[in-house]
């Protein structure tokens, strides 16, 4: 089947960080058929070159074909929304339903209709991954046109499906997220009869997901600053603020102001402590409407623990009564060869993410580019008994 790597396929690829490194490795004499191949950018050179290679005879594409499909799927997108996946078969009947469709292992090259939107259906593991164009949209101050993509991964291990996308590249498009979602929702109710999807109701993401998150995350937090009370016990502390409160202020009904001082108390000793030791992972941003529809938001654009934040502590108890929190940032360590250990030396990897509720999906934001797969694959992970 003809093909050929369009500049608005390799629009989605840095030049730098990306097409040269690996093509380094997998073409012969690259660098100097780069300097020699005519282009009006580097991303219409990479299009000369590695089709004048491959209509010469000197250029077998496979492994370039899987680097892309891969960084589009799971490397460059930062943005994954999640929803239900329900299923009465798995995804090995769902790929041999597919295996007479044009797109079933299609190369991300080939020729297509220009309005075709499914370029490829691949398996991986225990998910069928759909490589989706939305539409075309234009780049940067020379309006560059590229190829919008909103991969889709039917995942039939974990009961989800996750489309991913660009924020970047939805800012420039002609419809708006809302309309994505439907757009891609529909599609995938029409996939096959016996798989559909159904979105989260808001109120269970707030309370179910979210929440549960907070909570887990602030009391192995606030395990690590009661272990730091410079060799003082809860009890103790506590006894010490009764007797100050009573004694030395003279302060009636003392116990009424107890959790205050402790607040204060415990938010000191966090704002004295090394990220570090937080070792587990901590938040570093929350979301949180009251019953008056009143917002408290904290994050800070260096990531630190919140539980240095006053607002933190003043908030506490109103959420933990609510039970509901609308989003929720996170800051964790981990073992990408084994997901279920904590890493407390300076061996691990981390992720950065921000968690909320939208048009009824769990919107993921990454926050850093490198290692995005593994880096999801521990999100999935750490989340999953809440979906």
């Amino acid at each position: 089947m003809p093909q050929s790597y369009t500049a608005t396929l390799l629009r989605n690829l840095e030049i730098t960080h990306d097409l040269k490194p690996f093509l380094r490795v997998d073409m012969h004499d690259f660098n100097r058929k780069y300097e020699e191949i005519t282009g009006d950018n580097g991303w219409q050179k990479m299009q000369n070159l590695v089709n004048q290679e491959i209509e010469q005879g000197r250029y077998e594409d496979s492994n370039l074909d899987e680097f892309i499909f891969n960084r589009l799927v799971f490397d460059k997108q930062d943005h994954t929304y999640v929803i239900n996946l329900e299923s009465d078969i798995d995804e090995d009947e769902l790929m041999e339903r597919y295996s007479d469709s044009p797109a079933f292992n299609r190369k991300v090259a080939q020729t297509i209709a220009s309005d075709e939107k499914v370029i490829s259906i691949r398996q991986n593991g225990n998910s069928v991954v759909i490589l989706y164009k939305y539409e075309s949209v234009y780049l940067g101050q020379t309006e560059d046109k590229a190829n919008f993509y909103t991969p889709i991964i039917l995942d039939f291990d974990k009961n989800s499906v996750r489309i991913k996308l660009r924020k970047h590249y939805l800012s420039r498009a002609n419809t708006n997220l809302k309309g994505i979602l439907t757009h891609l929702s529909h599609f995938l109710n029409t996939l096959d009869a016996d798989v559909s999807i159904s979105r989260y109701n808001e109120a269970t993401i707030h309370s179910d997901i979210l929440y549960q998150l907070y909570s887990e995350e602030s009391q192995h937090a606030e395990e690590v600053i009661k272990a730091n009370l410079g060799g003082l016990t809860e009890t103790q502390l506590n006894t010490k603020i009764m007797e100050f409160l009573e004694n030395d202020l003279e302060i009636h009904n003392p116990s009424h102001y107890v959790d205050r001082v402790t607040a204060a108390f415990y938010q000191d000793r966090a704002m004295h402590l090394p990220d570090h030791l937080f070792y587990e992972g901590f938040i570093f941003g929350f979301t949180f409407f009251d019953r008056q529809i009143t917002k408290s938001s904290t994050r800070n654009s260096n990531k630190d623990p919140i539980y240095k934040t006053k607002l933190y502590w003043n908030l506490k108890d109103l959420i933990h009564e609510y039970e509901e929190v609308s989003e929720v940032s996170m800051y964790w360590r981990f073992n990408e060869n084994d997901f279920d250990e904590t890493p407390e030396g300076e061996d691990f990897s981390f992720v950065e993410v921000s968690i909320r509720e939208k048009y009824g999906c769990l919107e993921i934001h990454y926050y850093n580019a490198k290692e995005r797969r593994v880096k999801e694959e521990y999100v999935l992970h750490r989340i999953k008994e809440y979906i």
